[in-house]
């Protein structure tokens, strides 16, 4: 494709991919901007250390963008959740809100991956390779330097992360706010099955998450507490 698009997106991430093919599936043209295309780094235990919840309403909007089958999610049905004592709990089930399912684990870079092949499998999406250098705006359209190759568009979308180089550019204003925790994220394998259950436990230096995998001894760990101890 070349001339103008009606969307530059710049950011691969998923976030920046799942727009550019909802914005495809609308008709739009699309040029994807990143810096290479995103690669899968499985942990050592097979399993990816970055996972996301997903909610029924994130299922509805990935599924409007690729095949919900494809990205081999693993779902759980009961969450646990108790505060740092022990003395207080709640379970909530999926029977209980007239469910199958509570909600869904996703693995980052098999997720990415398949939302990339759909990407290029897409005619009105243009993956474009390279490093934005200079934005300049006027009052039709966008005009971006890359150092591989220059782009024009109506619109421009920054989801480059961050560190944007697009909100950089653009001198955007922003806000950061500490929130006093750092998290560590990995996956263990544990002695028992998680049984499709995720657990959380509320510490007083932020919460301890353990989310099942599609691996029945598998969870993916998110430990948030303050920056010293992490």
């Amino acid at each position: 494709m070349s001339g103008t698009y009606d969307v530059i997106v710049v950011g691969g991430g998923l976030i920046g991919a799942v727009a550019a093919l909802g914005l495809a599936g609308a008709g739009r043209r699309v040029a994807l901007v990143d810096r290479a295309r995103p690669e899968s780094q499985p942990g050592r235990l097979g399993m990816d250390i970055r996972n996301i919840a997903c909610s029924p309403a994130s299922r509805e909007l990935l599924e409007s963008v690729v095949s919900w089958d494809a990205l081999d999610a693993a779902s759980y049905d009961r969450m646990v959740v108790w505060e740092e004592l022990g003395t207080a709990a709640m379970t909530f089930t999926a029977q209980e809100a007239r469910r199958r399912e509570l909600g869904w684990i996703l693995e980052n870079g098999p997720t990415l991956q398949m939302l990339w092949s759909a990407i290029e499998a897409n005619d009105r999406i243009e993956p474009v390779f390279g490093r934005v250098t200079a934005i300049e705006a006027t009052e039709k359209e966008i005009q971006l330097t890359l150092d591989s190759a220059p782009l024009t568009g109506r619109l421009l979308l920054g989801v480059d992360g961050a560190r944007s180089t697009v909100r950089e550019l653009v001198n955007a204003r922003q806000e950061t706010l500490p929130t006093g925790q750092s998290a560590l994220a990995t996956v263990i394998r544990t002695a028992r099955e998680h049984n499709n259950t995720a657990y959380q436990r509320f510490r007083s230096e932020g919460p301890l998450a353990l989310l099942p995998g599609r691996d029945p001894t598998l969870s993916s760990v998110v430990w948030s507490q303050t920056p010293e101890q992490a």
